[in-house]
């Protein structure tokens, strides 16, 4: 009779445990999501949109726009590569 009592001790326990692994596991998912999308999308306001509208690259936008643009999709490119590694450390 006691050793079931024990049994709920320990899963009642456990449970912030489990929760907090979750949140931490939903945490680098979200991470590796954001610098995903925010990768892809610099990349294409850096590579694709002057290629398909000639607008953009004469008006002279995408010389403002390049050296702001370009460090923060290497910043993102760095933080997805890292979220890659904590994925996989993390399995």
């Amino acid at each position: 009779m006691n050793g079931g009592a024990n049994n709920v001790v320990l899963v009642e326990d456990s449970v912030p445990v489990i929760l907090h692994v979750v949140c931490t596991v939903f945490s680098v998912y979200l991470s590796l999501d954001t610098h995903t999308l925010s990768l892809y999308t610099y990349s294409l306001l850096l590579f694709t949109v002057p290629q398909v509208s000639p607008h953009y690259k004469t008006s002279g936008i995408h010389y403002h726009v390049l050296p702001r643009a370009l460090p923060v999709a290497q910043i993102m490119l760095t933080g997805s590569i890292y979220s890659t590694l904590a994925v996989t450390v993390e399995r």
